[in-house]
């Protein structure tokens, strides 16, 4: 059951990023959004880095955020932070539909796939971006939204990436992958774990 808001308050147990819902907790307080750094970190691709029990840093394509830990709060039982500092300057909008948090991001074109082979660390793919993107991640996939051709689906798919389409969400196979945001030029970073048959083709040019 969804709390009844009161005066300047409103929170709710789900989550809707352009279009696609999702559990998760949410406070918009006094025109501040808080959300969990679990969904954070885990479905938007924030990177965190801290210190135990110090001010705790946000990035996420290019925009950096540091919040003290006076402003860390508690949202059943999940550290949750504010975010407005964060994902507006990026173009990030939110709207409420009872105790539905909806997220909306443009979807803009991918610009270029650039991919190096890191030998037995795996391999970087970098998905060059016309702006940034709203992404989920989860259950071994990476969801972006954003607009490709049928050529970058192609070269996705031989770079092992399983792409699929579904309006302006495109899926990535990414089992393992560490993901990094960059601004300036806008960068998708994606560093994927060596595979069977990465092994395999590292042991076939090791033999030539």
């Amino acid at each position: 059951r969804t709390p009844q808001p009161s005066a300047g308050r409103q929170q709710g147990d789900a989550v809707s990023l352009n279009g696609r819902r999702q559990q998760a907790r949410w406070l918009l307080e006094n025109g501040e959004l808080w959300l969990p750094l679990e969904v954070l970190e885990g479905q938007l691709g924030v990177n965190r880095s801290s210190d135990p029990g110090q001010d705790i840093r946000l990035e996420w394509f290019g925009q950096k955020l540091q919040v003290p830990v006076a402003q860390q709060r508690s949202l059943d039982d999940e550290v949750a932070v504010p975010v407005n500092a964060l994902l507006e300057p990026l173009g990030v909008t939110s709207s409420v539909r009872g105790g539905l948090l909806e997220l909306q991001l443009q979807a803009r074109p991918l610009q270029a796939i650039r991919s190096r082979d890191q030998g037995i660390s795996g391999r970087r793919v970098v998905l060059d971006l016309a702006g940034p993107a709203m992404l989920r991640s989860g259950d071994n996939q990476l969801q972006l939204s954003l607009q490709a051709s049928a050529s970058q689906l192609s070269e996705l798919e031989g770079l092992g990436l399983s792409p699929r389409r579904q309006g302006d969400w495109l899926s990535l196979k990414a089992d393992g992958a560490r993901l990094l945001t960059l601004g300036g030029p806008w960068r998708l970073v994606l560093d994927l774990p060596p595979g069977p048959e990465g092994r395999s083709a590292q042991r076939s040019a090791e033999t030539l």
